[in-house]
């Protein structure tokens, strides 16, 4: 590691189990090949994890792929059956959520660009990882119609935030900006 260089080979199956409080899997799945140098792997990674829970998150499936050259990785899955704490039963299972990552190992501020979707619900942001901290996130809901029982009240319309991040030494300045459309 010290050559900021990998080359693995990575086989993986894991049967139920439930490794810490809070951490369980019926059953996980994948492989994993990276060589190259950190800055611009070669990466061909999958997983697959069935029936999974953490800290009360579960989701009936998750499928991750992960590919990478050139300084590039990608990351693309699919949580199937989600449930989320807190939320009416079945609120995000009805629909797969859809999840990416795109970091660019080469670029200065070394940027990961992110996404969530789901019908109910699109989070999209990017983060700057090196250097200081800097991160924005928007997060649209198409219809707050579905998350009334969540707030005992009738809701209508769509709603939208924008968050913006930034740390510099200890200082932590966060500012949001949020929109309700009845």
């Amino acid at each position: 590691l010290a050559s900021r260089h990998a080359d693995l080979d990575i086989a993986l199956h894991a049967p139920a189990m439930t490794p810490r409080p809070g951490m369980a899997w019926q059953e996980m799945a994948g492989e994993a090949h990276v060589h190259g140098g950190f800055d611009a792997p070669l990466v061909d990674a999958h997983l697959v994890l069935t029936n999974g829970v953490l800290q009360g998150v579960t989701a009936k499936s998750l499928t991750l792929d992960v590919t990478g050259s050139l300084g590039r990785v990608q990351l693309k899955g699919t949580a199937e059956g989600l449930a989320l704490p807190g939320t009416p039963p079945g609120l995000f299972a009805k629909a797969p959520l859809l999840l990416s990552a795109d970091a660019d190992l080469r670029e200065r501020a070394r940027p990961v660009r992110f996404s969530l979707h789901h019908p109910l619900a699109r989070l999209d942001g990017r983060v700057e990882t090196r250097g200081p901290l800097t991160a924005t996130a928007d997060l649209a809901l198409p219809s707050r119609a579905p998350f009334a029982a969540l707030a005992q009240a009738d809701l209508a319309g769509q709603a939208s935030l924008h968050a913006t991040l930034r740390r510099q030494d200890t200082r932590l300045q966060v500012a949001l900006d949020g929109r309700r459309d009845a």
